[in-house]
């Protein structure tokens, strides 16, 4: 896995193949045929950073190598909570209509992806998961797909077994991929890992161990967790200096951390890593809160980040 080389031949561009030790080298249709026709686990559209055969060509053709890559960081959505405010009580929300906000920021920036950080669904212990919340994502994410903008999902406390069910029928659909420890490569510069929710257990356990990316990549892990970053140590389920640690173990590190879970709009910086929390698409906790999705852009210069707020 390596980043696109372009050079032009006469008045063609030509590629060489995005895999890592492979040199085929041609018309960029070409190239896109030659990695859909392999079946080795390396010419893999998703582990290449693409959803699909014509999503590479679009963004071969559109963005050279040399443009930044554009991540859209959401979280907390929440779609089917009525009520901002603790146990229900407070105020109206509109979690589906700050949901489509935050899609439709997306693509206004012409993301090359969009991590949500958990907890996409409420799925209270009254309703659930309804026809109509489906429906409502659905939507959404057909026109992130329509937009060649794939949308990865790391699932948060609310959503439990009926949550991954859910995230289950977006993968088959081709509306939503997974992430995990292994490196997910997206645009020219960025590599994507991601955690779903766990108990303190399992990262007192040591089971967090992540491969390393492929060099001068970026690398941002997804997460949906109480860190200690951001609560009081006592509550926190993992830390950011372990997280950090167990990359190392491996001769690499993150260079940012994206978490739900917290409600807020949170970043420090923790041995050089960006740790950043990234709120929630509508005024799920506070009713000051505004809602907001996180734009990083990673460049040869490194990375960068800003924000969109959903109610201007």
């Amino acid at each position: 896995m390596k980043c696109i080389n372009m050079m032009a031949s006469g008045n063609e561009v030509t590629v060489v193949c995005p895999v890592d030790g492979c040199s085929y080298t041609d018309s960029v249709e070409s190239v896109a045929a030659h990695v859909s026709g392999k079946k080795d686990s390396k010419h893999d559209w998703r582990a290449l950073g693409y959803g699909h055969y014509h999503e590479y060509i679009r963004k071969q053709r559109e963005h050279p190598s040399s443009s930044p890559s554009v991540l859209v960081h959401m979280t907390d959505s929440h779609i089917g909570r009525e009520k901002g405010g603790h146990h229900g009580k407070g105020w109206d929300i509109d979690c589906a209509a700050g949901f489509r906000k935050a899609v439709d920021a997306a693509i206004s920036v012409d993301a090359d992806a969009v991590v949500h950080t958990g907890d996409l669904f409420h799925n209270d212990t009254t309703t659930g998961i309804t026809d109509e919340h489906r429906e409502i994502c659905f939507r959404e994410l057909a026109k992130l797909f329509d937009s060649d903008i794939p949308f990865f999902y790391v699932l948060g406390d609310h959503e439990r077994d009926a949550g991954e069910r859910e995230r289950n029928k977006l993968v088959d659909l081709e509306l939503a991929q997974t992430l995990d420890t292994t490196p997910t490569l997206v645009g020219n510069h960025l590599t994507l890992y991601g955690v779903d929710n766990r108990p303190i257990s399992w990262w007192a356990d040591g089971n967090f161990d992540p491969e390393p990316p492929p060099r001068d990549r970026t690398a941002v892990l997804a997460l949906h967790q109480s860190i200690s970053q951001f609560v009081n140590p006592n509550r926190a389920e993992c830390d950011a200096r372990a997280i950090l640690r167990r990359a190392r173990m491996r001769n690499f590190t993150f260079d940012a951390i994206i978490d739900g879970q917290h409600h807020k709009d949170a970043r420090e910086e923790v041995q050089g890593c960006k740790v950043l929390c990234g709120g929630a698409t509508e005024r799920i906790s506070k009713r000051s809160f505004e809602p907001f999705v996180r734009v990083l852009t990673v460049d040869a210069d490194g990375l960068s980040h800003g924000k969109i707020l959903l109610d201007e």
